[in-house]
């Protein structure tokens, strides 16, 4: 999700070199990606290449330029725990009672066993 909104923000995205994947660890896959620095637009969203959640708040992005909002929340099996689990979703329902007229809501998913053995 995070690199789908760093793309959308602008940043200039690029394929990771094998030694900064080698540094992040056995699980980062041959295709990563990070958010090229040269590209004129810093991360906004941190993206995670590993087996640990990144990320832990709700995060508000507007795209420059435009009328866009989007909203980074924590996925689901966060690694840090079922509780943290709860609070996520209790978050994501207070958000969608209080919001106004979401434009658009886009639900990312991954296949669940792809999900699972990436994080652990």
């Amino acid at each position: 999700k995070s690199t789908l909104i760093d793309w959308l923000y602008g940043c200039k995205l690029r394929d990771m070199t094998s030694d900064e994947r080698s540094k992040l660890g056995p699980l980062v896959p041959d295709n990563a990606v990070c958010v090229d620095e040269r590209g004129g637009k810093s991360e906004i969203c941190a993206i995670g290449h590993g087996n640990v959640s990144m990320t832990q708040s709700v995060k508000k992005v507007a795209i420059d330029g435009s009328n866009v909002v989007i909203w980074d929340f924590p996925g689901f099996f966060d690694t840090n725990g079922p509780i943290q689990e709860i609070i996520h979703a209790a978050i994501l329902s207070q958000f969608m009672n209080h919001t106004a007229s979401p434009g658009m809501i886009l639900l990312l998913t991954t296949e669940e066993n792809t999900l699972l053995t990436s994080r652990g």
